[in-house]
């Protein structure tokens, strides 16, 4: 979900990166994250034009549901505790972790690790989708994300001062990350040294859509999905797990994470069919996952077949 920029957001920018971080950092562990989403609430109030276009994109996408107007506050509420999560990284240790996540399927990712080649994590844009990638560096693991860059974003001067912060926090992450914008050969290195490999398989949040993508279908529409975690599957031999994340209100964690059961692949990372076969096979887990857990997802604002949108009938790009 993106807020565009205005004026006034120079402002909102100024009460949040300063007395409302301090704020978040000083609060226990797992508290700032609560405040977080019922700060999401309350913007769905305020934000009501920004509301209804969501409230439009999951009706189009679901039908009808029985609670659409909680689906839409779980977006919201979503999106402002992922924008803000870098106030808790380095809350999220050992011992606080259970606090924070429950990590489901280790199986999956023990037996892919012991065949020595690497494992690519495709996960989409759902709940806080970087906080299994620290969890895992938290517990020991050799983690890596390949990441879309910085925004797509002309900031202001206070806009960018921010972004210089934000990038700072992120630091904090317990993981190597690579910027996809420039070389991707020491993601792929990574691999090679059987470490595991994180890659948002549904889209990029930087707006800056890099790569090759695949049109596959997901709730019974043509979406433009990245290619790039099968292809690294496929070229390397590594394992490509789907992963999931979503906030557990059951508890006892904040969140839940669970590795799914490996992509079957075959063929060569060069041989089109195969790459959509992949593609494919994660397109139906990203359907049964927006189902599951609509409130969730980052991008049903980009549910469109407009410019910049996800929807489409054409791939685009390049490996």
């Amino acid at each position: 979900m993106v807020f565009q920029e205005h004026p006034l957001k120079d402002l909102y920018r100024i009460a949040v990166w300063w007395p409302y971080r301090w704020l978040m950092e000083w609060l226990p562990a797992g508290l700032e994250v609560l405040v977080n989403r019922i700060a999401g609430r309350a913007a769905k109030v305020v934000a009501r034009g920004q509301a209804a276009h969501l409230r439009a994109r999951l009706s189009e996408a679901l039908g009808a549901t029985d609670d659409l107007e909680g689906t839409v506050s779980e977006v919201f509420q979503t999106h402002f505790a992922n924008q803000y999560v870098v106030f808790s990284f380095q809350k999220v240790t050992q011992d606080t972790l259970p606090s924070y996540l429950t990590i489901e399927g280790f199986e999956h990712l023990k037996a892919a690790l012991a065949l020595g080649k690497g494992v690519v994590v495709a996960h989409p844009h759902f709940a806080l989708p970087q906080l299994p990638l620290h969890a895992l560096g938290v517990l020991g693991y050799a983690v890596n994300q390949v990441g879309g860059g910085r925004p797509n974003i002309q900031f202001s001067a206070i806009g960018e001062k921010v972004a210089g912060i934000r990038e700072s926090l992120e630091s904090r992450i317990q993981a190597n990350l690579h910027d996809a914008t420039g070389f991707i050969r020491p993601a792929l290195r990574a691999l090679e040294r059987n470490e595991v490999l994180f890659t948002a398989s549904d889209g990029t949040g930087s707006g800056n859509e890099m790569g090759r993508r695949l049109v596959s279908t997901v709730l019974d529409r043509e979406m433009s999905l990245p290619v790039f975690a099968v292809w690294a599957g496929l070229k390397t031999g590594a394992t490509v797990l789907p992963l999931v994340t979503w906030r557990d209100a059951s508890g006892p964690s904040l969140y839940r994470a669970r590795f799914e059961a490996p992509l079957v692949l075959e063929g060569s990372a060069k041989d089109d069919a195969a790459l959509q076969a992949g593609v494919d096979q994660f397109a139906g887990h990203l359907s049964g996952w927006l189902r599951a857990h609509p409130g969730d997802w980052h991008f049903w604002d980009k549910w469109t077949t407009e410019q910049g949108g996800l929807l489409s009938s054409d791939p685009v790009g390049g490996p």
